[in-house]
């Protein structure tokens, strides 16, 4: 069995986010989860004399790092990174919280797969198809529903171009292979996205277990952000993700893979009712029939997309 080492970054919103996180965690916490390394970025609220104090109450398992500034989000879980002593590494958004059960269907796909390098669960938010929706899902009433999506999907995975790094685990022999995040993205935004291109190009998958959920109340930290600093910052970060990478990076792209991925539940679907022996219903057949359009003018709209040099990214996500 994989050993689990636990990163979780803090910056400020403690009684918000922070200690529901952690005390998340540690309710789920399993025999084989080694440490929690919990790194602040130098908080100015009372996260840092509590993050202390969880130490002291769970010294085997808790260990604290409090840097000396503001590091961002790569350079942040790069230092817990290098401290981790686990098989498998998880990087946890001090913004979520855990469910029961959550780290097995993560662990199992490394074990399954040995091409596998980085696997997310699915969430009430993130931007991409990882995203399962849930308009009335709240940090209270998450659980009954988060459940009944992942009891009826045991062992259920699918792969994909990009992960959320809300919570993703990373195999220890891509970090040995790959690296730590790249610190230059500062702040934050495309450090994930970067690490997931560069994690794909050494060879290596990118898996969402649908068995696995974990609540993300969203970018705490970066809604603090002024829309200047925020569109500063997003333009900075897609710049050097660009110029790193070779390639463009667009909102149709995350269409796109949302599509694939409804493409897959509607082949699934089809041959469920084909198993059973049943008519495929009038519905099922709608969707096929209209599935290739549907894929034609998303393609069009990533060749539009790239073709204009103007476009606003920042306006596009409604930031």
């Amino acid at each position: 069995m994989k050993t689990i080492s636990i990163i979780i970054l803090t910056y400020n919103n403690c009684q918000e986010t922070t200690i529901p996180c952690i005390e998340s965690v540690l309710k789920q916490a399993t025999t084989n989860l080694v440490e929690i390394i919990v790194v602040d970025n130098q908080s100015t609220d009372e996260t840092r004399m509590v993050i202390k104090d969880y130490e002291r109450e769970h010294p085997e398992l808790i260990k604290v790092i409090l840097n000396d500034q503001n590091y961002g989000y790569a350079e942040g879980n790069n230092i817990g990174i290098c401290q981790s002593i686990g098989d498998v590494v998880i990087l946890l958004n001090n913004d979520t919280v855990v469910t029961p059960g959550w780290t097995t269907p993560l662990l199992s796909l490394f074990e399954q797969e040995a091409s596998i390098g980085l696997v997310g669960p699915v969430s009430n938010s993130v931007g991409n198809e990882q995203m399962i929706a849930c308009p009335e899902m709240t940090i209270d009433s998450f659980l009954p529903m988060a459940k009944k999506y992942t009891g009826a999907r045991p062992g259920n995975y699918f792969f994909t171009s990009n992960l959320g790094f809300f919570c993703v685990a990373i195999s220890r022999k891509v970090i040995e292979t790959v690296g730590v995040l790249d610190p230059s993205y500062g702040l934050g935004m495309f450090e994930d996205t970067d690490y997931c291109a560069r994690v794909t190009n050494a060879g290596y998958k990118l898996a969402v277990a649908e068995d696995s959920f974990v609540f993300h109340s969203g970018s705490f930290s970066f809604n603090k952000l002024s829309s200047s600093h925020y569109r500063n910052l997003f333009e900075k970060n897609l710049q050097l993700f660009i110029s790193k990478n070779g390639s463009e990076w667009g909102i149709s792209q995350i269409s796109i893979a949302f599509w694939e991925k409804s493409l897959q539940d509607i082949e699934r679907l089809r041959l469920y009712f084909e198993g059973k022996g049943d008519a495929i219903p009038p519905a099922l057949e709608d969707m096929i029939m209209r599935s290739n359009s549907q894929s034609v003018l998303l393609g069009l709209i990533s060749r539009l997309e790239q073709e204009a040099k103007d476009i606003d990214y920042c306006t596009v996500l409604g930031k």
